[in-house]
């Protein structure tokens, strides 16, 4: 069966974004900090977003394969948890058992709430010019990639803030309020 081509534009779900045709290929989302998981590599906020494009996109594009990408084994546990059977066919892990791998849509959920789980989700080569998880991460779409994370947090990453300033510039930065 033919996919349907992703040349065209695509909607976000309304608790995201109203009636506004998208065509970046790349997007970003921002979330409130999870105050509640402060201490923990875990976000509720961004496990509902993620969701809720899972379905949207799911709805638009039946054909793409779909990916979460997160690091830490909470938020995949937290996805899973809010996920319907309806979506088993969602691959939701690790950035490490992606490597290798690629789907047609990917969302990344970084689930940072505080500036000790932003060092320690780094993992920099030894001339410290690649993040190699990040890389791996960015580099698994092969249509769409959504990140989904605190731009307030994430900026202090000097390669996560040069691809928010990026997508603020091109407007594909969507900022959600708790």
């Amino acid at each position: 069966r033919q996919k349907s081509p992703l040349s065209q534009a695509f909607y976000l779900p309304s608790s995201i974004d109203h009636s506004i045709e998208h065509k970046y290929r790349v997007m970003f989302i921002s979330t409130p900090i999870d105050e509640d998981s402060f201490f923990s590599p875990s976000n509720k906020y961004e496990a509902q977003i993620v969701i809720e494009l899972i379905k949207s996109l799911k709805s638009q594009f039946p054909d793409y394969s779909i990916g979460v990408i997160t690091p830490y084994r909470s938020q995949i546990a937290l996805i899973k948890s809010m996920l319907s059977p309806d979506f088993a066919d969602i691959t939701i892990d690790t950035v490490e058992r992606y490597q290798g791998s690629e789907r047609d849509i990917i969302i990344y959920s970084f689930a940072i709430n505080n500036m000790e789980y932003l060092e320690l989700s780094q993992s920099m080569n030894a001339e410290n010019s690649v993040d190699r998880k990040l890389n791996v991460s960015l580099t698994r779409a092969k249509e769409l990639l959504f990140l989904v994370g605190n731009t307030d947090i994430l900026s202090s990453h000097p390669f996560i803030n040069h691809i928010i300033k990026d997508l603020q510039n091109k407007g594909a930065v969507i900022t959600i309020n708790s």
